[in-house]
């Protein structure tokens, strides 16, 4: 008779084949000695995944093709709550664990977490979620790790829901929200539902956010649709009837590790191409590096569309005294410095950046000349956030002086 396990662990992939198998061998790790399974759901990838998915035997692969044409039609575009519903309704543990396909675990993490839920569940707590605290690589400190309250509620990016409470919400909402707000609209939900949220400092994770070889397919502009989405849904219930979303209302909880082996080197050295291994790192072939920085540039691309926006939001809907003092003398060398970083950005978002391939013999001074593009492109992307960030904040000072 099979037993069942203790947990399952969910997670969705899309074309991050060398991440993904980093996240999987980092759960062997951790689950070796506990009951398990492991369940990926994949929105059709086609940079190897599937062929490598296939022969894991020990993994349950969902696959749910989400993007391109089938048949002469555009295939129909899922949310984040459709594909992780395929996975938290197929699970058999009472406790699912989620994760990205671009995370790993400390060592202990499951175990710690599990040991967590279930002595808190012991004292007579109502537990529907226990967050883990998370690391962005290359993003922050090394020695902080965080998790996200929004509007007082913490939210769960990673780590274990329990499987009655996720039932009895109905689980996540696949119609209101495209990617972003789903997993936070399940804690509200289970916080309206009378479930506790009860983060666990012990239960650490690594996120790879910012790596080049990570590649982003969601466009980032879905993050304000889906918040807005989000504050209209709890307004009033759990959210305050005045809340804005640039009120500042997420908020991190932060607490301190040392690491002594310096986990997150595994992301550098597993994925980073290198002199000594210029066409190859871990089946990463020449082909899937293009297709990142291809994917790279329209982030910087699209990056640069939003910053255009908020300038254009900024000086042109604010009140007519803003509008004064946005053409003031004391404010044109903003505007100047603003305006040259937008055509810069400009650009280097519509350089080309690959250069033809005519023989064999160039690959190496095409690799060459792609890791220099990455690190420009990582550099404009950095540059633009910073200019992103000194709009906003001038945004809340105009703000602080009086609203229209």
């Amino acid at each position: 008779m099979t037993q069942k396990p203790h947990v399952t662990i969910v997670m969705g992939a899309y074309n991050r084949l060398e991440f993904l198998k980093l996240a999987l061998d980092s759960i062997r790790h951790e689950v070796a000695s506990i009951p398990h399974e492991i369940i990926v759901v994949d929105g059709g990838s086609d940079d190897g995944s599937l062929e490598w998915l296939i022969t894991q035997k020990d993994v349950l692969t969902i696959v749910q093709h989400n993007r391109g044409h089938f048949l002469g039609k555009p295939i129909p575009r899922r949310s984040w709550g459709y594909f992780m519903n395929l996975a938290f309704k197929t699970a058999q543990a009472d406790y699912i664990l989620m994760m990205s396909d671009d995370t790993i675990f400390h060592p202990g993490a499951v175990q710690t977490g599990l040991d967590f839920v279930r002595d808190q569940q012991a004292r007579g707590q109502n537990v529907g979620a226990v967050p883990f605290y998370f690391h962005d690589v290359g993003k922050e400190p090394l020695t902080q790790y965080k998790i996200f309250t929004l509007f007082g509620t913490p939210m769960l990016n990673h780590g274990i829901y329990v499987r009655d409470a996720l039932e009895k919400i109905g689980y996540a909402d696949e119609t209101t929200f495209s990617f972003y707000g789903s997993d936070s609209d399940i804690c509200f939900k289970l916080r309206h539902a009378g479930y506790d949220i009860l983060p666990c400092e012990a239960a650490l994770m690594l996120h790879c956010e910012q790596h080049p070889m990570r590649q982003m397919n969601t466009p980032s502009d879905l993050w304000v649709q889906d918040l807005t989405a989000l504050v209209d849904k709890w307004k009033g219930i759990l959210i305050p009837p005045d809340a804005k979303i640039n009120a500042g209302q997420t908020d991190i909880i932060a607490i301190t590790y040392t690491d002594p082996d310096n986990l997150a080197r595994v992301f550098d050295v597993a994925l980073a191409p290198t002199p000594d291994t210029p066409v190859s790192v871990g089946d990463v072939s020449l082909n899937q590096i293009e297709s990142r920085l291809q994917s790279l540039l329209a982030s910087v691309r699209h990056n640069i569309f939003i910053t255009q926006k908020t300038q254009t939001y900024f000086e042109q809907t604010r009140s007519p005294l803003w509008q004064v003092l946005a053409s003031a003398r004391w404010i044109a060398p903003l505007r100047g410095w603003v305006k040259r970083r937008l055509q810069a950005r400009a650009g280097v978002a519509q350089a080309d950046i690959m250069p033809p391939v005519t023989s064999d013999d160039d690959t190496q001074s095409r690799l060459t000349h792609m890791d220099e593009t990455l690190q420009a492109i990582t550099t404009a992307v950095q540059h633009n956030i910073q200019l992103s960030q000194a709009l906003y904040e001038a945004w809340q000072q105009t703000d602080k002086r009086g609203k229209p």
